[in-house]
């Protein structure tokens, strides 16, 4: 019995050490059945982060692709913009060239037409229609006529000029020797200025005794003295310094006259007009001195303290008039005073 029962024991035992180890293997197995579930949730987690990691880096590389074609895309039309910007630009260039050569063109032709009615003008037989072509043609400035124009119209009006120039001095000497001093002035005025170069000397001499006869003193100054400048006869230059003196001295230049006369008597000092032009030039000098004797000083400004509130004034100076003509005139030469 003992025996039994021990066996009894050991058996008891032993199916509780099986239960226990099945209880055992039994957590185990859960334990290996939660950590499987563990890993498999891990793996599912790891699978969809993978994907959507996967599916983020396709979707950046096609917004990347998509970005560089947008840019590439971009920059190929801004290159086409600036090359059309270019291209419009350069359009608009050559249709401002086109109309400034339509322009100048049509400015060529107005002007080649005016300077065609301007020559015709030049050419016809019209006093007054010539004149106003030559004013017309020395105001002209041109800008698009060929350089054969400009030489034909300066040529032409050089031609009109010249033969007015010697048309007028013919017509100047011819009142001259007829004693017709408006008509020689005004015809020989317009040869002195009409003239390109040195004018005649002769010219010059009947011009100023042309002005002188005419009492224009002041115009009849500037001939003399060009006149003088030719270095004339004895004859005829004491007769310009002696008309010289008398148009200075005229024309309100006292200081200048006793200069010409002076200067004339020393230079023609056998001639019958250097006794005149000593004696003008002897009293235009003691006009002067009695003028400038005449003249009162400047006072002395009265103090505040010794002031007069009704202090008789100084009288003002009195200007000095311009000298008279100087006595008798020189007797005219018997040919005019063209005599050298």
């Amino acid at each position: 019995m003992a025996d039994v029962e021990r066996e009894v024991q050991e058996l008891k035992k032993e199916v509780i050490e099986a239960r226990n180890v099945v209880i055992k293997t039994d957590n185990r197995l859960k334990g290996l059945h939660s950590e499987i579930k563990a890993v498999a949730d891990k793996q599912r987690s790891f699978e969809r982060k993978s994907f959507l990691t996967g599916a983020a880096a396709y979707l950046m590389i096609g917004a990347l692709a998509a970005l560089g074609a947008f840019m590439f895309a971009r920059g190929g039309l801004r290159a086409e913009d600036e090359e059309l910007k270019s291209a419009r630009a350069q359009l608009d260039l050559a249709n401002k060239a086109l109309a400034q050569m339509r322009t100048n063109e049509q400015a060529t032709k107005d002007e080649s037409a005016r300077s065609l009615a301007l020559f015709e003008q030049l050419s016809g037989n019209d006093p007054d229609a010539r004149h106003q072509a030559l004013a017309k043609v020395a105001a002209m400035k041109p800008v698009h006529l060929t350089q054969l124009e400009v030489l034909a119209l300066e040529d032409k009006a050089k031609g009109l000029l010249a033969q007015e120039a010697a048309d007028a001095l013919l017509s100047g000497k011819q009142s001259f020797g007829r004693h017709d001093y408006r008509t020689a002035a005004g015809a020989l005025g317009r040869y002195v200025s009409l003239i390109d170069g040195p004018p005649d000397a002769e010219a010059l001499f009947d011009l100023g005794q042309a002005r002188h006869g005419l009492k224009d003193f002041a115009g009849a100054v500037d001939p003399l003295r060009r006149f003088m400048q030719t270095h004339p006869g004895p004859r005829s230059g004491a007769t310009a310094m002696l008309l010289l003196g008398e148009s200075l001295a005229m024309s309100g230049q006292p200081q200048e006259a006793i200069r010409a006369d002076r200067d004339g008597a020393n230079r023609y000092p056998a001639s019958p007009e250097a006794a005149w032009m000593r004696a003008r030039a002897r009293r235009l000098e003691r006009q002067l001195k009695a003028a400038q004797a005449s003249v009162p000083s400047a006072p002395a400004p009265p103090s505040k303290s010794a002031a007069v509130p009704n202090a008789e004034r100084a009288p003002a100076a009195t200007p000095l008039a311009p000298p008279r003509a100087s006595g008798p005139k020189a007797p005219p030469l018997p040919d005019g005073g063209r005599s050298r």
